[in-house]
C-alpha cells in the first residue's frame, strides 16, 4: 500500500459538460501598445473689447475677417464688455492682425 501512496497519481477527468479556461485566449506576453501621445495645443486667450454699446457692427466686422463658427462672443457686465473667444490660434492671430 505504501508504494501506491508514494507514486504520483494523475487523474484524468472526463466531464459531461465541456469545460474550458476562459483566460486561455490571453497570451502570457503583453502586446506592445504604442503610448498615446496627444500633442497639447493650448487654447488662445480671449480678447476683451470694452465700451461696446451695440455688438452687431462688431460682429459683422469680425465675420468679414473670419468665419462665424471660428469664434464665440459673450457680453459681460451689462453689455459694455465683449469677450471674444477664438476657437484656435490661427483665428486669434487673424482677428488680432486685422482688428487690433
Amino acid at each position: 500500500m505504501e508504494s501506491i501512496s508514494k507514486q504520483k497519481y494523475t487523474r484524468q477527468v472526463n466531464y459531461k459538460v465541456p469545460v474550458r479556461n476562459q483566460f486561455d485566449i490571453l497570451s502570457d506576453e503583453d502586446p506592445e501598445i504604442a503610448p498615446k501621445t496627444k500633442e497639447y495645443i493650448p487654447k488662445p486667450e480671449p480678447i476683451f473689447v470694452t465700451g461696446i454699446v451695440n455688438i452687431t457692427p462688431l460682429r459683422e466686422l469680425i465675420v468679414k475677417v473670419v468665419a462665424i463658427d471660428k469664434f464665440t462672443m459673450t457680453t459681460l457686465r451689462s453689455g459694455h464688455i465683449i469677450k471674444l473667444m477664438p476657437v484656435d490660434i490661427e483665428t486669434y492671430k487673424t482677428i488680432r492682425d486685422n482688428l487690433i
